[in-house]
C-alpha cells in the first residue's frame, strides 16, 4: 500500500514524514497491554468467541457447531470502528445481537413474566432457567446455530450491516444501538436485556461467564473472592505469550528508562501476566494505569475508558512525563483516537505508534492508522529500537 505521507524505514516500519523529528525526540514510552505487550488473540479475543458459543450452545442449548457465530475477523472489524475497546462490552454487543435475532422468532411462543421489574441483585438460577425455556422453544421451532449464522449474513439485519453503523463513537449505548437497528419495541428490548444481564458494577451473568472462561475457576476465585459457577478448568490467560523479546525490553529501558502502561485490562490480571513472564521489572509502577485507575471506583464510568482522554491526561500528570515527548504504542483504532483526543486537549508532545501484530487483517488496520495520521506504524514493538536507531544514522 502506497501513501505519500509515509516513508518506509524497512518492510515492517512506516513513519509519517512530518513526524520524523518528533519521533526522534521521544523521551518516554507508554504501552497498551493487550495486543502490544501481550498477544491476546488466543486469550481475550478467544474468550469473546467462547463466551458467545457457550451462551447459545450451552445456556440456551441450541444445536450446532462452535465458532460459527463469531470469528477473529469479526472481532477485528468491530474493534476497527473505534467504538469498542472493552471486551466485556464487545461480548455484550454480540450476545445482544443474537438474542434479538432469536427473539424475533420465538417471542410469541414464550411467556415472559416480571420482565419489567428491575433486577436489583443478580439471580443466576432465574436467568439460566429462562434461557433454557427460550432455547428449548427455539429448538422445537427448528431454530439452531445454522439459522443464526444465516441471519447474521442477511443483507438487511446482518452483523456487518450493524457494525457498519458504528464509527469512532465511544461509549455507545449497546441496548440503544440494538433497539435502533432492529426497530424494537421497548418491551422486546427489555426482554433481551433480561436474557443477557450485564452491568459492569455487578456480578452479572455475562461478566461472570467471560471472566471464568478467561481466568479458569482457580484464578477466578482467587481474584474475585467468589465461588466459580461454570468450573472451567484452565483459563485462557495462561495461553498468553509476550510479544517483545527480552532484548527489546532491555534496549527500550536503556534508551527511555522504565516504560508506562495504559490499558483497560484489570490490574490483577495484568500484573499476574507480567510477573508470570518475568517482565514486570521493565515497567514503572507509577506510570501504569489499568482498568481500575481509568474508570475509578465506579465501574459505571465506562465513558472514562478509551478513547476518552481524561485518564490518560491524569497519567501524564502524575507520572513525571509532563513536558517530555511521550510515545503511546497501541494496536486499535480506539488507541489512535485516544491520542488524537489527548492532543486536542492541549498536550502536543505526543507520538502515536500503531502496532499491527494483533490484527488478523494487518493491511486493513494499517489503512485505518494512516487515516488517523499515526506518527509511525510498526508490525510489533520489537521494531521500536531499530526504528529509533535508524533515525540517527
Amino acid at each position: 500500500m502506497f501513501n505519500s505521507k509515509y516513508r518506509g524505514l524497512d518492510r515492517d516500519t512506516l513513519m509519517r514524514e512530518n513526524s520524523v523529528e518528533k519521533i526522534s525526540g521521544i523521551k518516554r514510552i507508554i504501552f497498551d497491554c493487550d495486543g502490544v505487550i501481550v498477544f491476546d488473540r488466543d486469550s481475550y479475543r478467544s474468550t469473546i468467541i467462547k463466551a458467545v458459543d457457550y451462551y447459545f450452545l450451552k445456556l440456551l442449548g441450541l444445536k450446532g457447531d462452535r465458532g460459527r457465530l463469531v470469528t477473529q475477523d469479526d472481532i477485528q472489524r468491530i474493534k476497527d470502528t473505534g467504538s469498542f475497546n472493552n471486551d466485556w462490552n464487545l461480548t455484550y454487543f454480540l450476545i445482544m445481537y443474537y438474542i434479538v435475532l432469536l427473539l424475533n422468532s420465538v417471542i410469541k411462543e414464550v411467556k415472559f413474566r416480571d420482565i419489567g421489574r428491575p433486577q436489583t441483585t443478580f439471580s443466576l438460577n432465574k436467568t439460566l432457567k429462562m434461557l433454557r425455556v427460550v432455547g428449548s422453544t427455539a429448538t422445537r421451532l427448528g431454530i439452531n446455530i445454522t439459522y443464526l449464522e444465516m441471519m447474521r449474513n442477511d443483507r438487511i439485519s446482518g452483523l456487518d450491516k450493524l457494525v457498519g453503523r458504528l464509527d469512532e463513537r465511544s461509549p455507545i449505548s449497546i441496548p440503544g444501538e440494538i433497539q435502533s437497528f432492529f426497530k424494537l419495541e421497548d418491551r422486546v428490548l427489555k426482554i433481551a436485556e433480561y436474557l443477557c444481564p450485564f452491568k459492569m458494577e455487578g456480578d452479572d451473568l455475562l461478566r461472570r461467564l467471560f471472566d471464568e472462561i478467561y481466568l479458569g475457576h482457580r484464578l477466578y476465585e482467587k481474584f474475585t473472592g467468589r465461588k466459580a459457577v461454570f468450573k472451567f478448568d484452565k483459563g485462557l490467560i495462561d495461553k498468553e505469550r509476550i510479544i517483545p523479546t527480552r532484548q527489546t525490553l532491555e534496549r527500550i529501558e536503556e534508551r527511555f528508562g522504565l516504560s508506562g502502561i495504559y490499558s483497560e485490562r484489570p490490574r490483577e490480571e495484568a500484573l499476574y501476566t507480567l510477573r508470570r513472564h518475568k517482565i514486570l521489572k521493565y515497567f514503572d509502577e507509577k506510570a501504569m494505569f489499568f482498568n481500575e485507575d481509568i474508570i475509578g471506583e465506579d465501574p459505571r464510568q465506562l465513558d472514562l475508558g478509551k478513547p476518552d482522554p481524561r485518564s490518560f491526561l491524569r497519567l501524564i500528570e502524575i507520572s513525571s512525563m509532563k513536558n517530555h515527548t511521550v510515545a503511546y504504542v497501541g494496536d486499535t483504532v480506539a488507541d489512535a483516537v485516544l491520542i488524537r483526543n489527548v492532543k486536542a486537549s492541549g498536550v502536543k508532545d505526543l507520538v502515536f505508534i500503531g502496532a499491527l501484530s494483533s490484527s488478523p487483517n494487518p493491511e486493513g488496520l494499517k489503512s485505518k492508522f494512516m487515516e488517523l495520521e499515526a506518527d509511525a506504524i510498526i508490525y510489533d514493538v520489537n521494531n521500536i529500537p531499530t526504528m529509533i536507531e535508524g533515525l540517527e544514522i
